[in-house]
């Protein structure tokens, strides 16, 4: 397959381009070993309009509650002189008693509980807290718009869309098997203030002819306008040593 661009005079200017290459998926850490080569085997197109990268981390939300309460203070406490862990035994006591009545008072339903805390004067502070859980695995899209000028470019759009499509599927290895897709490394040139992009898979293709219109070309009879969104995931969630190498 030879290298494949859209427009065909992408790389002649200095205007900011993506480019698209295969390679093997590699499920270990992040490094700067990706294959960012263009050989026979790449797609260089225009970088679309509004490419964006959203990072999301997740955290968990937990209520430390009466018991947990009374063991954080105790432990606190515990760390000091032999005064303050008196204190704390004391306070951890107290804690867990009026715990247990609350706590007894709810077996009797919300209204009795309510009532024993409205006497009281105080409710029970759950404690809440968020613990972090993990870095969420990103998705990333591209919208493209192919309008040919040329013969050349009239050609190759078809290409480009198998491209994409034939490395997104698997291959058969067996009757039983199928063998992975291909991952993909995806690179901005000509900028250096772009979000670097880590391996990724390809999740979904979307091609649309004549999306606004109803003509074809003379050449080849091929539709006047063609679009084609693209979805990406990568495989590996990343650290802050990768963000602090520019993904």
């Amino acid at each position: 397959m030879a290298l494949l661009r859209y427009p065909e005079n992408i790389e002649d200017s200095s205007v900011p381009f993506v480019t698209f290459t295969t390679q093997s998926p590699r499920y270990d850490v992040v490094t700067d070993r990706q294959n960012d080569t263009l050989g026979d085997d790449a797609v260089v197109m225009y970088i679309p309009i509004g490419v964006s990268v959203s990072d999301s981390l997740q955290y968990s939300t937990f209520e430390e509650g009466l018991l947990g309460g009374a063991i954080a203070r105790f432990t606190e406490g515990n760390e000091g002189a032999l005064p303050d862990t008196i204190d704390a035994l004391m306070s951890t006591g107290r804690d867990l008693y009026e715990g247990g009545l609350r706590r007894s008072a709810s077996l009797l339903g919300e209204n009795v509980r309510a009532i024993v805390d409205r006497n009281a004067g105080r409710v029970v502070n759950p404690r809440e807290f968020m613990l972090f859980k993990a870095p969420s695995l990103r998705s990333f899209s591209f919208s493209f718009r192919f309008v040919p000028e040329s013969v050349t470019e009239a050609r190759v759009i078809p290409e480009i869309i198998r491209y994409f499509r034939s490395a997104s599927y698997p291959g058969i290895a067996t009757r039983l098997d199928y063998t992975v897709p291909q991952a993909f490394s995806i690179n901005f040139r000509n900028t250096s203030s772009m979000i670097r992009i880590p391996q990724v898979v390809c999740t979904s293709i979307n091609t649309s002819y004549n999306p606004t219109s109803l003509s074809y070309l003379r050449e080849d009879k091929m539709p006047s306008e063609i679009t084609m969104e693209l979805g990406f995931q990568e495989l590996t969630a990343l650290t802050r040593e990768n963000i602090e190498d520019g993904f």
